[in-house]
């Protein structure tokens, strides 16, 4: 007697095991040859290196932190601020003292500062320059609706640490862009209310 042979198919336990196991495999696969989550963390660490170094031109400040404003001399709390200065187009993010000595020669310390940053004349604490080619920058003040790359200062005056920003009363706040192509957009605003600066990101 010729006995039957009886097929029998997969079922559906089966296959979804099998399509999940496709899809963890997949999802490894992607990742591995995806350049796009490395190159937001790249951003990302740029981001709160900037963030970093904004908070500390506040930090100095509102610690009342000393410089030499004549070499020699005494140091002195300088009380033209502290400032961020931010060039758009060359990527570049000076932290200084604003002395603005209207008369360095005459060796009498000046710190009383003028609002904006003088390179020929204040003191330079901390510079970084964003060097990855593919990121851009702007500037938005106040109630602007457009984005530019006008440079843009933000003054911290001891000690509390109230502020100006691109020396008018009447800026409340900053918002700065930075964009990767496809990759990321971040933003980082600054309220003179409040006094501090924020870090947001969106993901196309």
């Amino acid at each position: 007697m010729k006995q039957k042979t009886i097929s029998r198919g997969y079922t559906l336990v089966e296959l979804m095991v099998t399509l999940s196991v496709f899809v963890l495999v997949m999802t490894m696969v992607m990742s591995y040859y995806d350049p796009r989550p490395k190159k937001r963390e790249e951003m990302r660490g740029q981001m709160m290196e900037l963030l970093t170094l904004f908070e500390s031109a506040r930090g100095y400040a509102i610690s009342n932190t000393t410089i030499e404003i004549i070499p020699g001399g005494e140091q002195v709390v300088p009380s033209g601020g502290y400032g961020i200065y931010m060039d758009f187009p060359n990527k570049q993010f000076t932290i200084f003292a604003d002395v603005n000595d209207p008369n360095p020669a005459d060796g009498i310390a000046s710190s009383a500062g003028n609002g904006a940053y003088d390179p020929a004349q204040d003191h330079v604490l901390k510079v970084v320059t964003v060097t990855n080619p593919n990121l851009t920058f702007s500037g938005l003040l106040g109630d602007a609706t457009e984005y530019t790359q006008n440079p843009i200062t933000i003054i911290f005056i001891p000690p509390n640490g109230n502020s100006l920003i691109s020396g008018n009363i009447n800026n409340i706040k900053m918002d700065m862009k930075v964009e990767h192509p496809s990759i990321l957009i971040e933003n980082i605003t600054f309220n003179r209310i409040s006094g501090f600066f924020e870090r947001s990101q969106i993901i196309p």
